[in-house]
């Protein structure tokens, strides 16, 4: 279904993203998945898979191009179902005359690269973003004002309204699955002043209800939720732009790394590492360039990839695609870890595998106090083994395993 041409107000990056729409693919150096899962960048002619040590690009799948009798296409938004392996974003394209604008949902399969096209949507949706627990994509409209949060039929490209947003701008979305809300920032402005107001909102998935913080002392442009600690962070604005913890109800905020993380829109939260995956644009003499760059939200350490992108690549979105963490998979790990060496002692393994079992009949049951109290315990095993019959790696993994079923017990 067609709409009148009317477009959201995109950042610096979407700029260079359409100035780049005729660049072919390029084979770039192979990419490593992590263990908790692949990363994933966009531009406005390709996806690719990017090495999450180096920053190494690899070109993984082109983006469709328009009917003949459309033109002047972009991509925006991207959004990860890591079960059923998919990535969403949406194109956008006018017709020849202007007159009218289309929408299309487009759909990339993450094992196969194979690319599907939706049917016409009544309006695009700059940011996406996926609900593993209820199986939903949920999408920001390009209308203001007010934007709209919508449900997204993947099939049919059908959008169910949720809520009206608040404000005039809003940013990505950060989903709380244990919550079932959606966190954003929305700025808004007071006549006279030139800084924008900028609190923000949750919105629960099922009712649309709202809730809002009062005015964040420093405004934010990206949000991320670490679904293993509960824990709401995000991106200042600059300069200098750090990352910050924010409490989505008061408003408050605390420093969680002093360190500049520069520009760029590219963010993406992996949270059994802990680690989000940020693009970095760098200028200097020669031009303008993209690095990955990524922050661990516990230690505040700050990495740089050592690869830059390739020459004309210029990265908008991330996502990131991580492994499912279930009270098998955990299990799963542990009698990996024993049979690797990783853990060293059989007695050991079989006693965190008995606290495992527990935990796993406790949420069967619903019980999930007991369940966080078993994991809490499984995880104060883990922690004094540590470097002694644990390696610190397989350690860091299995605590931040069991915190997310901690943070999402049925």
């Amino acid at each position: 279904m067609a709409g009148t041409a009317s477009r959201r107000v995109f950042r610096l990056a979407t700029v260079f993203s359409v100035a780049l729409v005729q660049l072919a693919l390029q084979p770039f150096q192979a990419a490593a998945a992590t263990d908790t899962g692949t990363l994933f960048g966009m531009n406005g002619t390709a996806v690719y898979r990017i090495d999450t040590t180096t920053g190494a690009l690899t070109a993984f799948a082109a983006l469709p191009p328009p009917p003949p009798t459309q033109f002047l296409p972009s991509f925006n938004g991207l959004a990860s179902d890591p079960i059923g392996h998919r990535l969403f974003t949406v194109r956008s394209s006018a017709s020849l005359d202007f007159s009218t604008q289309f929408y299309d949902l487009i759909t990339i399969d993450t094992q196969s690269a194979a690319v599907s096209v939706g049917p016409d949507m009544p309006r695009g949706a700059p940011e996406l973003a996926y609900d593993s627990s209820t199986k939903a994509l949920f999408g920001v409209t390009n209308f203001c004002c007010p934007f709209q949060l919508v449900r997204i039929d993947p099939v049919t490209g059908l959008q169910t309204h949720i809520a009206d947003l608040p404000g005039v701008q809003e940013s990505n979305m950060a989903l709380a699955p244990s919550k079932h809300a959606i966190y954003m920032s929305s700025e808004s402005f007071i006549l006279g002043q030139f800084q924008p107001v900028v609190s923000v909102i949750a919105v629960d998935e099922s009712t649309g209800a709202i809730t809002t913080s009062p005015a964040l002392a420093t405004g934010v442009s990206q949000l991320a939720f670490d679904t293993s600690t509960g824990t709401l962070f995000a991106k200042s604005f600059c300069c200098p732009s750090v990352l910050l913890t924010v409490d989505p109800v008061t408003g408050a905020e605390t420093t969680a790394s002093t360190t500049d993380l520069g520009l760029g829109s590219g963010f993406a939260m992996d949270s059994a590492s802990h680690n989000i995956y940020m693009t970095q644009d760098v200028f200097n003499a020669f031009g303008f360039f993209q690095l990955l760059q990524w922050i661990n939200d516990q230690s505040g350490t700050v990495s740089v990839g050592s690869t830059q992108f390739p020459p004309g690549v210029f990265l908008q979105y991330l996502a990131f695609e991580g492994v499912a963490i279930t009270p098998d998979s955990i299990k799963a790990d542990v009698n990996s870890a024993a049979a690797s060496g990783a853990i060293d002692n059989a007695g050991l393994a079989t006693a965190l595998i008995a606290q495992l079992n527990a935990a796993a009949a406790a949420r069967t049951n619903g019980q999930c106090t007991t369940a966080a109290n078993i994991y809490s315990a499984f995880i104060n095993t883990v922690t004094a083994q540590r470097g002694t019959h644990v390696s610190a790696a397989t350690a860091a993994q299995l605590v931040s395993e069991a915190q997310f079923l901690i943070a999402n017990c049925p």
